[in-house]
């Protein structure tokens, strides 16, 4: 997961958040509307902002193909924030612990699923919870708080950038509403909140928002010119997969997978940057 949050000019910041890996955005401005509790810095320390603008760039076409299929994807018409790395599991984990005294007060569909709240990374040391007992998480054994947060669902990635976006109060409101309201939605057949609340400071990046910050350069065909690069390293060259550290190694992705299902910690592969 990732996140992005405002700042300055009218930025946003945005949260990319998936079934998968979550990320945080945001927007920028000098007001700080939205945000309650501790002062937005605090509760967004230990992230790092990359800033989107050269708004209205053109969306992909047939004529600049990325290495996805994103056709009509891409384009973005305001400025935002979009944290440089998702979500880790330290990260969850502190949101985990803050959430647990509510969980049981909470919408009700992921109450009766822990492992959308635990990912595959952090487990329940009390499982089976006894009746009236707060449940107790904690990191799997062996496993790098700086690894990538894996397998959240989406209505607790909600719960997570509503939380930052709330100043990390310790209140249920606090996890319930501000970017997406959660409360709206407790059905089986509820669809997720595809566009986040309009004074939100922080939310789930849209595909856009992160087809944008890792393949859009705005002066990639010179000055003014912009276009997506093929990869999101800021090039048109496959990534080279191997282990960190190894020589010319960029991704553990690719032909040479490494150990499957493996996660390495965020920044393993330093000098390969989004554009």
């Amino acid at each position: 997961m990732k996140i992005s949050h405002r700042g300055l000019r009218g930025e946003r910041n945005v949260l990319v958040a998936a079934l998968a890996v979550l990320g945080i955005a945001g927007a920028l401005e000098t007001a700080s509307a939205g945000v309650t509790g501790a002062p937005r810095t605090a509760a967004l320390d230990g992230f790092t902002w990359k800033t989107m603008g050269d708004l209205d760039n053109r969306p992909i076409n047939q004529s600049n193909v990325i290495n996805i299929d994103a056709e009509g994807q891409g384009g973005v018409d305001h400025f935002y924030r979009i944290s440089d790395t998702v979500v880790t599991v330290g990260q969850w984990f502190e949101f985990l612990q803050a959430y647990t005294p509510f969980q049981e007060h909470s919408s009700r569909r992921d109450n009766q699923a822990v492992s959308d709240l635990t990912t595959i990374t952090i487990g329940m040391a009390n499982f089976p919870q006894e009746p009236g007992k707060i449940p107790i998480y904690r990191i799997g054994a062996g496993v790098n708080p700086n690894n990538p947060a894996l397998g959240m669902s989406w209505r607790n990635a909600a719960r997570y950038v509503n939380w930052l976006n709330n100043g990390k109060a310790l209140t249920l409101n606090a996890f319930e509403g501000g970017v997406c309201d959660i409360t709206a939605c407790d059905r089986a057949d509820c669809f997720p909140q595809l566009t986040h609340n309009p004074e939100a400071q922080i939310w789930l990046p849209t595909a856009s928002e992160m087809i944008k910050a890792a393949y859009w350069e705005p002066n990639k065909n010179g000055v003014g010119n912009g276009g997506y690069w093929q990869y999101p390293d800021g090039s048109d060259t496959p990534l080279v997969s191997g282990r960190p550290g190894e020589p010319g190694a960029q991704t553990q992705a690719g032909p040479t997978l490494i150990e499957f299902f493996q996660a390495l910690p965020v920044r393993s592969y330093p000098d390969t940057q989004t554009p």
